[in-house]
């Protein structure tokens, strides 16, 4: 193939008109083009919403932080022993001399609600 001569911008503008009817596009270039940007469009919003999930969890986190450790300084705080953990405080109670089944049950019981207000902070009342 012989190289034209560059004459100007006049040239090749007359080049490319010349040469119009020997350059056409494909059939399928239109729907390609339009399905390319179809698809470009629906990736990008997917991302749009992957970031906005990924900034909703760590906005959650970092709200829910804090809040999780006060309702688990709170669970420690009102936690129970359980009934055995009861039955078997009074027991030892009764072992003691001139300490009865019953009397054993509400010494284990006063010592559980010491326990429970100075665990939340108040001041305990003696009923003795």
């Amino acid at each position: 193939m012989s190289e034209l001569p560059f004459h100007g911008a006049e040239s090749v503008e007359s080049i490319i008109r010349a040469a119009r009817n020997y350059v056409l596009p494909s059939e399928e270039l239109r729907p390609r083009t339009v399905e390319a940007a179809r698809q470009y469009c629906e990736d990008r919003r997917a991302e749009q919403k992957l970031g906005g999930f990924a900034l909703a969890v760590a906005l959650l986190v970092m709200t829910s932080s804090p809040a999780y450790r006060y309702v688990d300084l709170m669970r420690t705080k009102s936690s129970a022993p359980t009934a055995a953990e009861i039955q078997s405080q009074a027991l030892e109670y009764e072992k003691q001399p001139h300490v009865g089944t019953h009397w054993g049950m509400a010494e284990a019981f006063t010592q559980l609600r010491r326990a429970q207000a100075s665990r939340l902070g108040h001041a305990h009342r003696s009923f003795k």
